[in-house]
């Protein structure tokens, strides 16, 4: 092998590798930047959570009867999303009128406090939507609401109530809200707040 050939695939070698670290970081910028835009959109769809909740209550006096005060409530078990659905937006998921019993239980004039789109349902395998689970924007279906009280003048949820992960992004002791709507992901290594995690 003569010096120019041996040259030549040097440069063939360098350009191969230059160009291989240039796509991957354009490849974790892209998935930085969905992630972030994904992030930014569920702490919309969670403070959106949290504003028909105060209105709940504003109206009726008290929170949904299925929520209890400093304990974590699971939207992804026992049917407390479409408990949720029904109380928020007077209407069962499929859009129908409420029974009686569930007008008397969540929402006795079915009032609207938040209209529920395509977005905030769990999107399944097939590609079709889960009208009775709520997502986060990244399809996770890990929604865990918190509350304070009946939303009294204590407005701070102690940070010892929640789970180590979302603990573990908050510096104080104390969130300085009364709602906490948080989800974590199914590898539980991430985690979106409504709130500021700083306080």
């Amino acid at each position: 092998m003569n010096n120019s050939s041996t040259f030549g695939l040097v440069h063939v070698l360098t350009v191969i590798l230059v160009v291989g670290l240039f796509g991957g970081i354009v490849a974790v910028g892209v998935v930085l930047h969905r992630n972030a835009g994904l992030t930014a959109r569920t702490r919309v769809q969670f403070i959106q959570y949290e504003s028909a909740l105060k209105a709940y209550c504003h109206e009726y006096g008290e929170m949904p009867p299925f929520i209890g005060q400093e304990e974590i409530l699971y939207l992804n078990r026992d049917g407390n999303s479409e408990l949720l659905i029904k109380a928020l937006s007077g209407r069962n998921p499929d859009g129908s009128q409420l029974s009686q019993q569930d007008k008397d239980y969540l929402n006795p004039s079915a009032k609207k406090f938040y209209t529920f789109t395509d977005s905030d349902f769990f999107k399944k395998k097939d590609g079709s939507l889960d009208r009775s689970q709520l997502a986060d924007a990244f399809n996770n279906p890990n929604i865990c609401i918190i509350l304070e009280s009946t939303l009294d003048d204590d407005t701070t949820i102690p940070k010892a109530l929640l789970p180590r992960i979302v603990q573990r992004e908050i510096i104080g002791d104390l969130l300085n809200t009364q709602i906490v709507i948080f989800s974590v992901s199914t590898d539980s290594k991430t985690t979106v707040l409504n709130c500021a995690k700083n306080k």
